[in-house]
């Protein structure tokens, strides 16, 4: 049975040997975190240590993706060079989880409230990794396209916070504005 919630097995093996290493790259290049070793030899890490590599990456992502496409130039096929430099257009704000769908679940940025993602988990589904808070879920994430996916970088930070009826209804209101509109972003 195909999992539309999640990548495929093929698609998360490949978006993990291409992040991984990146994140190395960023570690060493702006000497973060010396005593962590190599992230992409590691078979799990803790987020707590790789938070301040990916605030780093997200914070200077051109130079840095620049750079290590430069500094990777032959060791990089075309099609990894194109997904890794297309990170560049990610997303990081506060969210609304609203709601699980069969093919992702909903995003809605608070900062643009206009802006309904439909993203996807890596290797579990959003529905899995969050299942301890009730929907709607208030998060800190990144968004980064995949293909012509949307996922994340894997570092969500959820608020135990839980909201009224009034509120839920309105990020219903706003997830049903943008899907009769058609509005929902499938990728970045």
């Amino acid at each position: 049975m195909i999992n539309n919630e999640i990548l495929s097995e093929t698609d998360s093996d490949l978006f993990y040997e291409l992040w991984l290493p990146l994140l190395d790259y960023v570690n060493r290049k702006s000497d973060i975190n010396k005593t962590i070793g190599k992230i992409s030899t590691k078979g799990c890490y803790d987020p707590n240590d790789l938070m301040p590599i990916v605030k780093e990456l997200w914070n200077h992502s051109d130079s840095l993706i620049s750079s290590y496409l430069l500094d990777k130039c032959d060791g990089i096929c075309l099609e990894h060079r194109n997904i890794i430099d297309s990170w560049r257009h990610h997303i990081t704000s506060r969210f609304i989880l609203e709601r699980h769908l069969k093919k992702g679940s909903i995003f809605i940025d608070t900062k643009n409230t206009d802006n309904v993602y439909l993203v996807k988990g890596l290797k579990s589904s959003w529905e899995e990794m969050v299942w301890m808070f009730p929907l709607p879920v208030y998060l800190d994430a990144t968004l980064i396209p995949f293909k012509n996916t949307i996922v994340s970088d894997g570092l969500v930070v959820p608020y135990n916070i839980h909201f009224g009826s009034g509120v839920t209804k309105e990020f219903n209101s706003l997830y049903m504005k943008a899907k009769k509109a058609d509005k929902i972003i499938k990728s970045l």
